[in-house]
């Protein structure tokens, strides 16, 4: 399906995004809607031209999912996609949404697989990383790949010339 198809048919969807843009929405009326919250917050910060959209083949079938995320890519931690949804017979269906402490990234890692990047926090002490594949509407972990990407770190855990601390 070509992405001209493909945005004539979602065309309803992006209308309800602009008009939460335009309208300003608050967070309970993009909760309440099933859109990401996120999106709210940059409208209230008068940031609506940082909004975007684009189509991408997260899961690799052909089809490409509609993908809502900030526009300044400058910094990694801007690359954020608020809400992503593939669709099914016809309707868009969402995958994900991106919160304020829980936030999803795309990675296009070096050997060509797809990684949704999942970065959450409930607290300076207390944060975590996921990454996951697409599979239709849902996000299954990919433990071989979240396998090697925990391997590739502590791999490279520094060897420290210690000095005991205590003898006997």
């Amino acid at each position: 399906m070509s992405k001209k198809i493909r945005r004539s048919r979602v065309q309803n969807f992006l209308d309800k995004y602009k008009t939460m843009i335009t309208e300003k929405w608050d967070v309970s009326k993009a909760f309440d809607e099933g859109m990401s919250s996120m999106v709210s917050e940059f409208c209230n910060m008068d940031a609506q031209d940082q909004i975007g959209y684009t189509l991408y083949d997260l899961d690799t079938d052909g089809q490409p999912e509609l993908l809502i995320g900030e526009m300044d890519t400058e910094l990694p931690a801007n690359r954020i996609i608020f809400d992503a949804y593939t669709l099914k017979d016809g309707n868009a269906v969402q995958i994900f949404e991106s919160e304020s402490r829980n936030r999803y990234y795309l990675v296009e890692d070096e050997a060509g697989a797809i990684l949704i990047a999942n970065e959450g926090s409930n607290g300076a002490a207390s944060s975590g990383w996921l990454y996951y594949t697409v599979s239709g509407d849902r996000l299954p972990v990919d433990e071989d790949m979240a396998q090697s990407v925990i391997n590739s770190y502590t791999d490279n855990y520094a060897k420290l010339d210690w000095t005991i601390l205590v003898q006997e």
